[in-house]
């Protein structure tokens, strides 16, 4: 097996990669969070899942999809190798 030449461009490209990764499994930590909790801590857990979810956005590195017929304005927020999360458009621009 040939190993990859490390250039910077390859090095930034792999950090790229696992921050991103780090950012949606923050999201879904979040996420499993918020299910569980009551009150305050549940409002805190859905603005981290969304302030996540909007700077993923921001960078890029997820595809969102917007779900017209079923439940307006909610959008399905997918990364590679990872399952979906949802959030609701109005959600993902509060704190812009």
């Amino acid at each position: 097996m040939r190993q990859r030449k490390h250039t910077f461009r390859t090095i930034v490209e792999d950090v790229a990669k696992q921050n991103g990764d780090a950012l949606f499994q923050r999201a879904q930590l979040a996420s499993r969070i918020a299910k569980c909790a009551k009150g305050k801590q549940r409002v805190r857990a859905y603005t981290q899942k969304h302030k996540t979810l909007n700077r993923l956005v921001d960078l890029e590195m997820v595809e969102t999809a917007v779900d017209r017929v079923r439940f307006p304005g909610l959008l399905s927020v997918r990364r590679r190798g990872f399952s979906s999360l949802h959030s609701h458009h109005n959600w993902l621009n509060r704190d812009r």
